[in-house]
């Protein structure tokens, strides 16, 4: 390294660490929907249960999906979906190509249009 046209011969510093994650950060948390969807408001209803009862800082946003290339933009993967942190609660499901549709979150008694609590548990742990 030379400064000012004389050579510097000194070790450079490391590295910096990567970065420690923010456990104090709030989560972003989507709740995606497209109009009508009878399974919106329920969906919406328990990630704000499951945060509140857990007291985990998140920033939840409703977001309406218009048509197939919002459902693209949004990788949705039907009606509702929820995210948090930009991934998929469904782990399984997250290599999945976006629909516009209704969706079915499977469950051990068959399926449902509303993921189960432990679902939506399980992927707040994970973030």
């Amino acid at each position: 390294m030379t400064h000012g046209g004389r050579q510097l011969n000194f070790p450079l510093p490391p590295l910096a660490p990567e970065p420690r994650p923010c456990y104090l950060c709030p989560m972003e948390i989507r709740v995606l929907s497209f109009d009508g969807c009878p399974n919106a408001q329920p969906a919406a209803e328990l990630v704000h249960s499951v945060v509140d009862d857990r007291g985990l800082p998140a920033r939840i946003t409703e977001i309406s999906v218009e048509n197939a290339e919002d459902a693209a933009q949004y990788h949705f993967l039907g009606s509702p979906t929820i995210q948090v942190d930009g991934r998929d609660i469904e782990a399984s499901r997250r290599d999945d190509e976006p629909s516009f549709s209704c969706r079915v979150y499977a469950e051990n008694d068959g399926n449902n249009g509303v993921p189960a609590r432990a679902l939506l548990e399980a992927a707040l742990a994970e973030s």
